[in-house]
């Protein structure tokens, strides 16, 4: 008689799994002779056993290590991931029970269960790394994992570590427990909880939300899944997540899950999905009205495609050229929808030292802007500025109204304000050219004031410059103290502000060998000429510490902020 799952039935399949009844099953035909042993049925799990047993011992040579202090609680952590994951994966690809009716209702039963925690938890857990859990679950009783009570406590030390420093993991794995052991009467000890913590880190649960997200849409039970996860792992970090669609899914149904998506994470910097059939390339248009942002939807998917593209994500290529280049490499039909909204204003922030300094730049705004005020500040790359101009992502997304930073892009129609004019003696008239839309003039004051209150001189030169910002403010500080002397004049906040951010991008122009400041050809010179001579003087400590010399035209603007009203 053959016995198979109808004659077993739902309800003895179910009970199989509970944990003090769990069989092995297998598919192959099993032949027993009056010359049979156990050992002969036990060889197929024989070399799992030792990978696990080795495991153990690399666990256990990670708390040594740790006790001993050579290694910290961060390197426990990732080589705990890294050994456990590697471990779990060989064990799943090599393992030939997938069609097994036991296993395939096991998996089924913890999609499930992490389906309802993905929701609580904010995190996603699906395909490739349910099949890998419940494979663990399903065969924890093949392999022998006595242990002796020293290396017990060694282990639990292991899981307290672990739990102290993977906390969203953790409670995560505590919720899941809770669930198993209701619905499938699993019940672990320490050693197979720190084996599930310790992939549950490997899967990077708390990645960083950076506004733009990538999607992997197939059909198929776990085809979207791992190309994600082989991308993922090529590319050393998150930047796929994945859905599953079943054969049967309707482009509507699609769509619902599209829309929640948007909805749960924030896309406002863009949404890639790649897709695996053409009837998917619909799905623009009828998301249009709900987009954050832009949507870039891309066809044939593939590993080969996804790790091209993840790999320009990863370099934050824009998602205009992702597009045109995966067509260009690849030839995949693809279409860029921008959402369909009124544009919002929006200040640029720039930098030449970098996108870090930029983002200073964008937080000092961001703090002066009034709630009430419905204005985007975003942080650029200059370089990004000046490869792309206006065809840069942003220009088609918002209203760019103007470009706040120390070297200007020269973009078309674009006003450029430097930081020394958002800090000078004019600063409500560059208010006024920051916020175009905004006519109440005390509305306009207030963010002027709140610019000024914001002003610190020490965050101001850090956004501004590479050199030595301590040191800056010391040289200029006793530079603006010997020209209010033998010039008998007191400079006011603004100017003194001023004077700081101008003579620091100054010294680092000088000294990069930057083209320097033109200067219109002055026609007065003679009431010029006492001023230039007491800055040259008051300039000389400044010259001689940076091994620099100041030039007329760059005088002649330091003159305009101390001399001129």
């Amino acid at each position: 008689m053959t016995i198979a799952t109808e004659n077993i039935g739902n309800g003895l399949l179910t009970n199989l799994l509970a944990v003090n009844e769990q069989e092995t099953i297998v598919q192959e035909p099993v032949v027993f002779t009056p010359k049979s042993v156990l050992s002969d049925y036990l060889k197929a799990w024989h070399d799992d056993n030792t990978l696990v047993k080795e495991l153990i011992q690399k666990f256990l040579r990670l708390e040594n290590d740790y006790q001993t202090q050579q290694i910290t609680p961060d390197v426990v952590k990732q080589q705990l991931a890294r050994e456990t994951a590697a471990l779990m994966e060989q064990m799943v690809h090599q393992d030939k029970r997938f069609e097994n009716e036991s296993l395939k209702y096991l998996t089924a039963v913890i999609q499930k269960l992490f389906d309802y925690l993905n929701s609580s938890f904010f995190v996603k857990i699906k395909g490739n790394a349910v099949v890998t859990i419940a494979n663990f679950l399903y065969r924890k009783h093949d392999f022998e994992l006595t242990l002796t009570p020293a290396n017990e406590a060694k282990i639990e030390h292991l899981l307290a570590l672990l739990t102290e420093h993977a906390t969203v993991e953790n409670q995560l794995l505590k919720a899941f427990l809770d669930l198993v052991r209701t619905q499938l009467d699993f019940r672990l000890d320490a050693l197979n909880r720190l084996l599930l913590l310790s992939y549950l880190v490997s899967l990077e649960l708390n990645a960083e939300e950076t506004g733009q997200h990538a999607l992997i849409l197939a059909h198929g039970f776990s085809t979207a899944s791992s190309i994600a996860d082989v991308t993922n792992q090529f590319l050393n970090g998150k930047v796929f997540d994945a859905y599953d669609m079943p054969l049967t899914v309707s482009v509507d149904q699609v769509k619902s899950f599209l829309v929640d998506y948007v909805k749960k994470y924030d896309c406002h910097k863009g949404l890639i999905v790649l897709v695996d059939m053409g009837s998917l390339m619909v799905l623009p248009e009828t998301l249009s009205d709900l987009l954050t942002g832009p949507l870039l939807l891309i066809n044939n998917v593939s590993t080969q495609e996804a790790l091209y593209v993840g790999e320009m994500i990863q370099q934050d290529a824009g998602i205009d050229e992702i597009g045109r280049r995966v067509q260009d490499k690849l030839l995949p039909q693809y279409k860029l929808t921008y959402p369909v909204i009124e544009k919002t204003p929006m200040i640029v922030t720039t930098c030449h030292t970098g996108v870090g300094s930029a983002r200073q730049i964008e937080a000092l705004l961001e703090h002066s802007i009034p709630a009430s005020v419905n204005y985007k500040v975003e942080s650029v790359d200059y370089a990004f500025l000046l490869k792309y101009q206006r065809e840069a992502p942003m220009f088609k997304q918002y209203d760019v109204v103007a470009i706040v930073g120390t070297n200007d892009p020269k973009l078309p129609d674009v006003p450029f304000i430097s930081l020394e004019m958002l800090f000078s003696n004019k600063g409500t008239e560059v208010v006024q050219q920051l916020f175009p839309t905004i006519t109440d003039a005390e509305e306009l004051a207030s963010i002027n004031d709140k610019l000024i209150q914001n002003l610190s001189l020490e965050r101001l030169l850090s956004a501004v410059t590479i050199l030595d910002v301590h040191k800056v403010i010391k040289i200029v500080g006793k530079m603006i103290e010997r020209l209010e002397d033998s010039a008998k004049i007191h400079l006011s906040n603004n100017q003194r502000a001023t004077l700081y951010v101008h003579i620091s991008a100054l010294i680092e122009r000088l000294i990069r060998n930057d083209k320097p400041l033109e200067y219109a050809h002055v026609t007065d010179v003679e009431p010029r000429v006492q001023g230039l001579a007491q800055l040259r003087r008051a300039l000389s400590e400044i010259e001689t510490t940076y091994g620099v010399t100041v030039p007329e035209g760059e005088l002649n603007y330091l003159y305009d902020i101390v001399f001129t009203d």
